[in-house]
């Protein structure tokens, strides 16, 4: 009962924080709360803090995070999308996908797919309204995000899938297997997106 009680609040935490984030923080705050509650009701043991933990994963993860975070906060992120905007009002619609394909995979590659979107989708919406084609840069930048995955940390799907591990404890898939089968799809979706993908966008949404 206790372990169901924690993880009813666990999500329902996590299902709050579009207004209690400014109180509780990120989702990660919210998820540091059942390991507390586990470890200090006897739950989790030292010995499963010791070793049922994958600590190079976690480190793996939180540099990511850190990463992000400072790209974001510094302002790097902003400039470079500013940068951006400058470069695609004065591209055809075809270059502008091509190049907005190639941005997001890149900035994707070490920032959140979603604080990328959050910073990215306004501007390609603004220089898409200066060239009449907003709804193609929507678009192709949302199928970018979804298909950028160079590294594990930066989404999901990603890091549940580093997650998943053996009997013997070993992950199945490491970084390596990412940066290079990941890196190649995510070139695959580029190049898919600025060919024919931008025929069927544009036969699409116009």
């Amino acid at each position: 009962k206790f372990v169901l009680s924690v993880t009813m609040m666990t999500i329902v935490l996590w299902m709050s924080l579009p207004w209690t984030a400014p109180y509780i923080g990120n989702t990660g705050n919210v998820g540091f709360l059942p390991l507390c509650l586990f470890l200090s009701f006897g739950i989790l043991t030292k010995e499963d803090f010791e070793t049922a933990f994958s600590w190079n994963l976690i480190y793996l993860l939180g540099g990511g995070h850190v990463l992000g975070k400072v790209v974001e906060n510094s302002g790097l992120l902003y400039i470079l999308a500013e940068q951006l905007e400058k470069v695609l009002l004065l591209m055809s619609p075809w270059g502008a996908v091509v190049l907005i394909t190639v941005a997001v995979a890149g900035i994707t590659t070490f920032v959140s797919h979603t604080v990328a979107a959050i910073i990215l989708i306004p501007v390609v919406t603004t220089v898409g309204i200066h060239i009449g084609v907003p709804r193609l840069l929507i678009m192709t930048t949302i199928l970018m995000d979804c298909g950028s995955m160079t590294l594990p940390m930066t989404s999901f799907p990603n890091v549940n899938s580093i997650l998943m591990e053996d009997r013997k404890g070993e992950p199945y898939l490491k970084v390596k297997h990412f940066v290079q089968y990941g890196g190649f799809m995510t070139c695959v979706v580029i190049v898919l997106l600025s060919t024919v993908g931008y025929g069927l966008n544009r036969l699409v949404l116009g």
